[in-house]
């Protein structure tokens, strides 16, 4: 309050120069503007209910835990299942190899024995 009664004083002694008397009014506005913003930021402040943002916060924690527990298990799988599947894959591709090497033979003697 000592603020706007500074500012009244203000405006009373330059009352005479309007470009003066508006600033002093813009300056009134602006802090009345202000004042009003503080107080309703600490009104919020105040009235903030932490208990459900620490039941919030637990519960976004047991998700976040759960899922990187999942994927945790699946990368582990993922892993063994490579272990697993590797061999299979190397025996599958040199059968293949073997194979085309026998059909291209096979090939090569059909042309050949032709009469």
């Amino acid at each position: 309050m000592r603020i706007l009664n500074n500012l009244k004083k203000v405006h009373n002694a330059v009352k005479d120069d309007p470009a003066l008397n508006k600033k002093v009014l813009e300056a009134a506005e602006a802090y009345t503007k202000n004042s009003t913003n503080l107080t309703e930021l600490l009104t919020m402040v105040k009235n903030f209910d932490c208990s459900n943002l620490k039941t919030n916060v637990e519960s976004l924690l047991a998700v976040v835990t759960a899922q990187n527990d999942h994927l945790t298990k699946w990368v582990e799988s993922t892993a063994l299942m490579a272990w697993s599947v590797g061999p299979q894959m190397t025996r599958i591709k040199n059968t293949r190899a073997t194979i085309q090497s026998n059909m291209a033979s096979i090939k090569k003697d059909m042309l050949t024995s032709k009469p």
